[in-house]
């Protein structure tokens, strides 16, 4: 029993010495700009250059989220909170990726990027795209 109580206090222990960088902090970040062709061709894939708010220069990429409804794909970047202890706010925290977008519907649609909430509502960049045929 004695071994039994031990080992459960040791195990308190060792998690209570775990440090915040070994937890990620996920983040929504706000898409700045993003490079959408004006038409897409089904069947194809893109690559769409997106500029985001790095919010700190401590924020790395992480990944999307993409929800793709009837009418639009709503596109969130994640960030990870890198923190190394001198994580500062500037102007000039943009970050640069690529989203691989391949066309498989057959109707326009509008690319809605996550930017904000305010006042409870969500507030999108959007970007309106005419699907054709491929050939």
């Amino acid at each position: 029993m004695r071994i039994a109580y031990a080992t459960i206090i040791v195990s308190l222990l060792c998690l209570s010495c775990l440090e915040e960088s070994d937890v990620d902090i996920v983040q929504r970040a706000a898409v700045l700009n993003a490079e959408v062709p004006d038409t897409l061709v089904t069947q194809e894939t893109y690559n769409i250059p997106l500029t985001y708010d790095k919010i700190t220069n401590c924020h790395e990429f992480s990944d999307f989220n993409i929800v793709e409804r009837a009418d639009d794909v709503l596109v969130t970047i994640n960030t990870k909170l890198q923190d190394e202890g001198d994580c500062n706010v500037t102007d000039i925290n943009e970050g640069q990726v690529d989203l691989e977008y391949s066309v498989e519907r057959q109707s326009d649609f509008t690319f809605r990027f996550f930017q904000e909430v305010q006042n409870n509502e969500v507030i999108y960049l959007n970007r309106d795209v005419v699907v054709v045929e491929s050939e």
